[in-house]
């Protein structure tokens, strides 16, 4: 369906800055304290501070055109369990739109919204932090194309650094089973293959506009499709993802579009209904999302999995996470 429920994944760390990476438990003292004298801070403390910072406003970040908010009612501890999950509201900002009936389309009985706005949408989200360990967990739900892991990620990766004296960093990467990576190689079908060029040189910024430039980044992407009616295609594609061959498509007529070297070349994968991608530049390590079948979760009037059953779900679901990190606690 266009709304299907999805899952992001992310190992989580907490880096000092001699390159060490640090044990949760020892995470809440001061990181320039190598006693090992009280903690000044509790497991709950952290995301409390975090929590205030949104106060009953939304942060917005303008690089991507969303906002987001949490609230201390949205938000539960298991100090035990070294969990905290709740829900972030988020969405887009920065435009307008009028929200109208599908069966009338007269403006008189549309809704405005202003571009001060947010389309605040609740997303589901879990934080594992084990008391014994220096790697943990963090799954965020995203609605089809609708997400705010990128800026939820972000902003607290920043505000734990700037809470910490910008003494620690975090550093968050996506997870993905070995598995489903292999699978989704073996039996994805390759349609699509994608040319991006971020940062266009002004000169050919110039060229394509017929524009003064004005200095703003301009992003051009090329796309070839209809691959996979081409016999061959596939195996040849696959030599360049697997680094058999250093390069399959020449781009030598693209060059006045910015193909010409510094563009990253992006391979979609079909598989099951679901795509994945992988970028060149992070030699095409894929990205899959993990979705969740429909008949594992209910969905609430809004058409947004209700919180008691994404919830069982997410708690289920940590626990595989957690045997595919193969979770081993730290000695202290």
């Amino acid at each position: 369906m266009a709304h299907d429920i999805k899952l992001d994944v992310l190992t989580l760390q907490i880096k000092n800055s001699k390159g060490k990476f640090l044990n949760f438990d020892k995470f809440y003292t001061d990181p320039a304290d190598e006693s090992e004298g009280e903690k000044l801070h509790s497991f709950n403390d952290l995301f409390i501070e975090y929590i205030k910072e949104f106060g009953s406003r939304f942060m917005v970040h303008t690089k991507t055109g969303k906002a987001l908010n949490l609230d201390s009612k949205n938000v539960r501890y298991f100090s035990n369990q070294r969990i905290i999950k709740g829900r972030i509201e988020g969405g887009t900002s920065g435009i307008g739109s009028k929200i109208k009936k599908i069966d009338n389309i007269s403006d008189e009985d549309a809704f405005q919204v202003s571009k001060d706005d947010i389309e605040a949408i609740p997303y589901y989200f879990l934080i594992w932090m084990p008391e014994d360990s220096n790697l943990g967990l963090v799954i965020v739900q995203s609605l089809g194309g609708k997400t705010i892991t990128d800026i939820f990620t972000a902003h607290f990766r920043r505000f734990v650094s700037e809470y910490f004296g910008n003494k620690v960093s975090v550093m968050l990467n996506d997870l993905v089973p070995k598995e489903m990576i292999d699978k989704t190689k073996k039996d994805g079908v390759i349609n699509s293959v994608v040319f991006r060029r971020l940062h266009l040189p002004s000169d050919k910024a110039e060229k394509i506009l017929g524009l003064k430039y004005t200095g703003q980044d301009i992003t051009v992407e090329i796309k070839i499709s209809g691959l996979k009616k081409v016999v061959g295609s596939r195996s040849a594609i696959m030599q360049m993802v697997n680094g058999e061959t250093a390069a399959l498509f020449d781009t030598s007529s693209l060059k006045d579009y910015g193909i010409d070297g510094e563009h990253d070349t992006i391979v979609k994968f079909e598989h099951n209904g679901k795509t994945a991608q992988g970028k060149a530049s992070e030699n095409f390590r894929l990205a899959p999302s993990y979705y969740v079948d429909e008949i594992d979760i209910e969905r609430d009037e809004y058409n947004h999995p209700s919180f008691k059953s994404i919830d069982k779900y997410c708690v289920s679901f940590l626990g595989a996470m957690k045997d595919e990190i193969k979770y081993v606690p730290v000695n202290k």
